[in-house]
């Protein structure tokens, strides 16, 4: 019971600081590493993670990194639909899909039915016309 509410009274401190970042637009790596301890007590924070770009797209941190940080969290939840969409975000932002084919496999591999892994996997491949080996990819699946 204890660490229950001391994690709920740690989520409502960090929630409320990281909600008072979003309204004075506060784009710096404060706000930043706050946004990474909201994610760390709920991944699921839509909210979070818009915020999370907003810093990203006002602050010089590494897009490698959060990339890094996305898979991480996926590898987590991996029916986490924010985190994927996150994951897209960054992918546009980059322009570089390299990964991604092998991130749904890895996904796919151990959920065929993710389909929020799916989804990704069907964005990238239209979106970068990444068709090479994909009939393949989905008849060993369904094997």
């Amino acid at each position: 019971l204890s660490l229950s509410c001391s994690l709920s009274r740690l989520f409502k401190a960090v929630v409320s600081t990281q909600s008072t970042g979003m309204q004075k637009k506060e784009y710096s790596l404060r706000a930043f590493e706050l946004t990474t301890d909201a994610i760390d007590l709920n991944a699921a924070n839509y909210t979070v993670w818009h915020y999370r770009r907003e810093i990203l797209r006002n602050v010089n941190i590494s897009l490698d990194q959060e990339i890094e940080f996305a898979d991480a969290v996926i590898k987590d939840q991996p029916k986490n639909y924010q985190v994927w969409h996150h994951r897209r975000c960054l992918i546009e932002m980059t322009g570089d899909p390299s990964k991604e084919l092998d991130l749904t496999a890895t996904t796919l591999g151990k959920d065929a039915k993710n389909y929020h892994a799916w989804d990704h996997r069907q964005w990238v491949v239209s979106q970068y016309k990444l068709w090479e080996g994909e009939l393949d990819f989905v008849e060993k699946l369904l094997q």
